[in-house]
């Protein structure tokens, strides 16, 4: 199997990475990032450019089995909404119509809990719309994931988020799986795990299902 990993800098691709050069069965870890490269490894590419250049995402498709989209922004990083919208939606649904006669075979998707797009709410519309319009794709598997609260180490400071982490902690052990904080790495094995399964379709992966999977 031979992956592309975008979004590899973010606090899930980063474990994806990780993971993937762990794994023997990975012939091939491509990234493409907006950041240089950082390490070496005999089985890992990097190669560094727009994300949103439909020429750069195509140009590194070749013999590709597997992408594993794990892009997304914070309001603190784009506050503008279109410039917001081009990334979180943008991305994954013109990598996924890039990859559409290729020998890309699987797509996995970090979305979010409550994606929908009929949502009120802009980011969970936002969500909605990209994993409706990526599922539009003629890739054959594409899984979506929908983590709640993410926990990873991070450069930059979310309170919200931090916060939202805390209260987790607190209430451990009486908050329900679907709604549970999820570790970036437990988002990532539970993301190669369901890199092997073969059959077609789209299919969502839930929190609970995230917490479940990765204890395997």
């Amino acid at each position: 199997m031979k992956a592309l990993v975008i979004g590899a800098t973010g606090a899930v691709g980063s474990e994806v990475v990780k993971q993937l050069l762990e794994a023997k069965n990975w012939k091939l870890v491509r990234v493409l990032a907006r950041s240089p490269q950082t390490f070496t490894h005999n089985r890992l590419e990097w190669h560094q450019g727009n994300l949103q250049n439909d020429e750069f995402i195509s140009a590194h498709l070749d013999e590709i089995t597997h992408i594993f989209m794990c892009i997304g922004t914070t309001k603190k990083k784009t506050s503008d909404k279109e410039e917001y919208k081009s990334i979180d939606y943008g991305i994954p649904v013109r990598t996924a119509e890039l990859a559409e006669h290729t020998d890309v075979f699987h797509m996995l998707v970090v979305s979010a809990i409550g994606a929908n797009p009929k949502s009120p709410a802009f980011y969970s519309k936002l969500k909605g719309e990209m994993e409706r319009d990526v599922s539009a794709s003629a890739v054959p598997r594409i899984d979506f994931f929908r983590p709640s609260t993410i926990i990873a180490y991070r450069d930059e400071k979310r309170p919200l988020e931090e916060l939202a982490i805390r209260i987790d902690r607190l209430l451990a052990p009486i908050i329900p799986l679907r709604y549970k904080a999820v570790h970036a790495a437990q988002i990532a094995k539970a993301m190669l795990i369901k890199a092997t399964e073969i059959d077609e379709g789209r299919y969502i992966v839930s929190n609970k299902e995230i917490h479940q999977i990765s204890k395997l």
